[in-house]
């Protein structure tokens, strides 16, 4: 947490931003998924739900390695996508371009997770 009276940067909010976002996705992910699952469908949902949440949290305290689960996740969908549709891109689109959109989000967010990151070590509260 900021000391008091110091004021939180943009960085900050768009981070915490991220953060929340990525949680509620991750929360349907698991849920749905679930029942997909639970159907007999793929587990996919369920796994990179999981990876989503963990991502999640790792980036709202301000950590670098949000970002990197996250990248781990969007590795995930990317092969999964491949190994579900293969090459046709009219299918593999939907499945990977709000995620990689997001990953793209989370690129220019890295500078503001390390800064972050840093104050926390300086902190000694890594």
């Amino acid at each position: 947490m900021p000391e008091k009276g110091s004021s939180k940067t943009l960085g900050w909010w768009l981070v915490l931003l991220l953060g929340v976002f990525i949680f509620v996705t991750s929360v349907f992910f698991i849920r749905l998924g679930g029942e997909l699952a639970y159907e007999g469908g793929t587990t996919y949902y369920i796994i990179c739900g999981v990876l989503l949440l963990v991502s999640s949290v790792l980036t709202v305290l301000g950590r670098v390695s949000g970002a990197l689960l996250y990248f781990i996740a969007l590795i995930y969908t990317w092969i999964w996508a491949f190994y579900e549709i293969g090459l046709d891109a009219n299918q593999l689109m939907p499945r990977v371009f709000g995620p990689t959109l997001i990953g793209i989000l989370f690129v220019f967010a890295l500078p503001a997770l390390r800064r972050m990151q840093a104050r926390r070590a300086v902190k000694g509260t890594v």
